[in-house]
């Protein structure tokens, strides 16, 4: 049995029905192109990320020279004070024939020296900063230059008095050298505690982050968040308790020598073959309850001002704005 199809369609009719196309008439005017794509800039706005740093990178050596100034200004006034000091606690710096290496002359000069010398920093910073284009910060070291100047000029009338301060200071510590060498044992002693401190902070992250928190889905979700704040501001107090009593020790330790000087020198009791030792064994037994104690108000008020710093960065503009109003009042207690 043969099977029939039907005849194809004449040329001029389409094998499918088409549906037609609507029309669009022109309009009236010249069309408004098309904006191109912008790539979001390294350090405008709030994004950033890879795909900024790609289209619009950071400039280039732009940390390095930071680094490099801070590093050079930390090193240039370490040399300077270490010569300065070494200088003047010398016998043969103070008593030279030379008019400008008289004893009135030498602790006025290093004052006066160290005092320029710090606002002359704050502008070679502005100019170097602004070589590399941070305009910001060179306006902000120029102003702090201007502030600086205007106090040295303030201070200038106070520079005899402080160089003879200077000068009784450096005679004491040229007798009694055992001030310097407990200062590099506290600041041995503070490195160390604040290695350990870190070492514990990362120990104790890790295992809170481990117990309390999960991650699904790449989102990370913690219980008892609380908890784990709270151990985190201990520890934050810790150090802070911790350093400001060595800190404290050593300050204790070189003001008991200064006041031995002062009230038994040339007295038949005398000051003894080694008042340091002794200033450090008072500092540590007899003071160390006041010592401890004023070191907590320290570090109670340093501990509230960095968990509020932490609210002052929060989303929560009121917030914020209250927690930095709180932290500059501690800010001035805990100078009083």
């Amino acid at each position: 049995m043969s099977q029939h199809y039907p005849p194809p369609p004449p040329p001029s009719q389409p094998y499918y029905s088409q549906t037609a196309q609507p029309y669009y008439p022109p309009q009236s005017g010249r069309y408004s192109p098309v904006p191109q794509y912008q790539p979001p800039a390294y350090d405008q706005g709030s994004f950033r990320g890879s795909i900024a740093e790609k289209w619009n990178p950071k400039p280039k050596f732009q940390d390095l020279w930071a680094f490099l100034l801070f590093l050079a200004h930390l090193v240039g006034f370490v040399v300077l004070s270490i010569v300065g000091l070494k200088y003047l606690i010398s016998q043969k710096g103070l008593e030279k024939d030379n008019n400008f290496f008289r004893p009135e002359i030498i602790p006025p000069f290093i004052i006066s020296v160290t005092l320029y010398l710090s606002i002359a920093m704050y502008f070679v910073a502005a100019a170097v900063f602004f070589l590399i284009h941070s305009y910001v910060l060179s306006v902000i070291f120029v102003v702090f230059g201007i502030l600086y100047l205007i106090a040295a000029f303030s201070w200038r009338n106070r520079i005899p008095f402080a160089a003879i301060m200077l000068e009784t200071v450096v005679s004491i510590t040229r007798k009694y050298y055992g001030i310097i060498i407990m200062g590099f044992i506290g600041l041995i002693v503070q490195v160390g505690w604040s290695v350990l401190w870190i070492l514990s902070l990362i120990g104790a992250y890790e295992y809170l982050d481990s117990m309390y928190c999960t991650t699904v889905n790449g989102r990370k979700t913690c219980n008892n968040s609380t908890i784990i704040y709270l151990i985190l501001v201990y520890l934050l107090f810790s150090f802070y308790w911790t350093s400001q009593v060595v800190k404290t020790i050593v300050h204790v330790t070189a003001s008991g020598v200064y006041a031995t000087y002062y009230f038994l020198e040339g007295t038949p009791q005398g000051t003894g073959t080694t008042p340091t030792l002794s200033s450090f064994k008072r500092a540590t037994t007899t003071s160390i309850g006041s010592i401890c104690f004023g070191s907590l108000i320290i570090a109670l008020l340093n501990t509230a001002r960095a968990v509020l710093r932490s609210f002052a960065d929060s989303d929560d503009g009121a917030c914020g704005f209250l927690a930095c109003c709180i932290a500059c009042l501690l800010a001035w207690i805990e100078s009083l």
